[in-house]
C-alpha cells in the first residue's frame, strides 16, 4: 500500500509518498503524480521520498516516465529523503542523476534517523 500527500510551497509542488512502489501500487499513483505534474508551476516537483520502504522496477520506470514529462516541459524532479536502498537502486540503473541536484540520503539531514 502506498499513499501521497500533495503540497504547494512557492513554485514548488512537494509530493510525500509513503508505502512501497510496486506493481500493486503504481498504476493508481501514476494518475495522480502525472495529473499534480501536469497542472503544477514552473517549479521543480520535489518527491519525498522518506516513507517509501521498497521499490520494484514498476516504481523504477513511474519515476523515469515522471522525469520524462516534466524535463518536456522545462520543469525539474528533485528527490529528497531518500532511504539508502531506494538509492543505491536507482544508482545500479544509473537513474540517480535524473534528479537535480542529486538526490538526498534520509539520515543526511541533522536529526532524520538513517535507515535501519
Amino acid at each position: 500500500m502506498a499513499a501521497l500527500t500533495v503540497q504547494q510551497h512557492g513554485e514548488d509542488c512537494i509530493v510525500s509518498i509513503t508505502g512501497d512502489l510496486d506493481y500493486a501500487t503504481c498504476e493508481e499513483l501514476q494518475t495522480v503524480l502525472l495529473a499534480t505534474a501536469a497542472c503544477g508551476g514552473p517549479g521543480p516537483l520535489v518527491l519525498d521520498l522518506e516513507g517509501v520502504r521498497f521499490m520494484c522496477s514498476r516504481g523504477i520506470s513511474l519515476l523515469l516516465l515522471l522525469h520524462r514529462r516534466l524535463s518536456g516541459s522545462g520543469r525539474q524532479l528533485v528527490a529528497r529523503g531518500m532511504r539508502p536502498a531506494i538509492r543505491k537502486a536507482l544508482e545500479t540503473v544509473g537513474l540517480l542523476g535524473m534528479f537535480a541536484g542529486g538526490a538526498e540520503v534520509t539520515g543526511s539531514r541533522p536529526g532524520v534517523a538513517a535507515d535501519r
